[in-house]
């Protein structure tokens, strides 16, 4: 069972990631998550991170708002570090 995932673990970094800077869009903390579980768990290869928000602050009745942030390790070059995520926030 070496090449298996505690998933514990993820969800564990996934709220250490979003609880530890404010982001201004459901994008900026999608993207920091995702990079973030990259960098963490080398066996990761691509993943998914799904982001939503009951009760969007926008002048329409909607339940809740979502976006879809989809990485492949290989995307990592392409993205910042993390002291450059701040940014995004």
């Amino acid at each position: 069972m070496d090449a298996s995932i505690r998933y514990d673990a993820v969800v564990d970094a996934a709220v250490s990631l979003a609880s530890g800077m404010k982001y201004q869009t459901l994008e900026a903390l999608g993207e920091a998550v995702a990079i973030g579980l990259l960098r963490r768990f080398a066996l990761i290869d691509t993943i998914t991170v799904g982001v939503s928000k009951s009760s969007p602050p926008i002048p329409h009745t909607l339940g809740k708002v979502g976006i879809a942030v989809r990485l492949a390790r290989a995307d990592l070059a392409d993205r910042p570090a993390a002291e450059a995520l701040e940014a995004l926030v």
